[in-house]
């Protein structure tokens, strides 16, 4: 991808629901769906609380289920 990908908060959804389908999800696994860099996820989980917060919020409804 040319440029520096931006960040939407769509993209939380996609997290959780690709979480919910596999069981879980890794960070390459996200960038490849979002087709960004594996860093770039890396930078957005950091910056991004929210974004963050899906990968482990989706785990925790696994759990619980």
């Amino acid at each position: 991808m040319s440029g520096k990908a931006k960040y939407k908060k769509a993209y939380i959804d996609d997290v959780i629901n690709l979480s919910l389908v596999k069981g879980k999800v890794s960070n390459h696994f996200i960038a490849k769906w979002l087709h960004v860099d594996e860093k770039t996820i890396r930078n957005w989980r950091k910056d991004y609380y929210e974004f963050d917060h899906a990968f482990h919020h989706a785990a925790d409804i696994l759990k619980k289920s």
